[in-house]
């Protein structure tokens, strides 16, 4: 005797996403795709149930098409991805009015490979420490700030003047990404120079042109 499924009554979600890296497929656990079931009111599966998946926190980066259920109820979607790091995402599954919520779960950045500068220098004097300190902060190359257990080495070098020979051109990265650069002190005047920052010598970043003063257009208290 052949069973013939009845209406859809319920979606289930047979496997639930993990900890997933910006940029890469959002999967199961052992790499797994994530599959959704569609059954009656009796838990039949039911075949061709067109299935559509929707962000819930983030926004899918690549293809995010309606799957039909095999002859098993099963949608798999094994190509959802996104590039927004963040945490407690989930994706919300529907079909023919009916709908479930995946498990939350975590993107983390990918590899650091851009820097973002949080501090751009405003301007100088010869002679005087940059103030505010330039500041940047390691990327992934979808811009999301990183963390890296493996210290980053940042550089800068200023086009258009230079820096003494005291000054401390090269920062070590700490916990949160980040490199603050504390004692540049440039040593001739100029208009429109700009850094530009590396990582580990790969230039990656330039700040906006700002002017190095010289000492006579400015006296030493109003310095800041």
């Amino acid at each position: 005797v052949m069973i013939t499924a009845g209406d859809l009554a319920s979606l289930e979600i047979e496997t639930q996403p993990t900890r997933t890296i910006a940029g890469e497929n959002i999967l199961g656990s052992g790499g797994a795709a994530l599959q959704v079931r569609a059954i009656d009111a009796w838990t039949n599966d039911i075949a061709g149930a067109e299935i559509s998946p929707s962000p819930d926190g983030f926004i899918f980066a690549g293809p995010s098409d309606p799957v039909r259920t095999a002859s098993n109820g099963i949608a798999s979607f094994g190509t959802l991805s996104t590039s927004d790091a963040g945490v407690n995402y989930r994706i919300s599954f529907a079909s023919g009015g009916f709908s479930t919520n995946s498990a939350r779960f975590n993107v983390i950045p990918a590899s650091p490979e851009d820097l973002v500068i949080l501090q751009q220098p405003l301007g100088g004097v010869v002679g005087f420490v940059l103030t505010p300190n330039p500041e940047v902060q390691l990327t992934d190359r979808f811009g999301n700030p990183t963390t890296s257990a493996t210290p980053y080495h940042i550089g800068v070098r200023m086009i258009g003047s230079e820096f003494t020979d005291g000054s401390t051109t090269n920062v070590t990265t700490g916990a949160a990404g980040t490199a603050t650069f504390t004692d540049l002190i440039p040593v001739t005047n100029a208009s429109r120079v700009v850094l530009e920052f590396d990582i580990n010598g790969e230039p990656v970043a330039m700040s906006a042109p700002f002017d190095i003063m010289s000492t006579n257009d400015f006296q030493p208290d109003e310095v800041r």
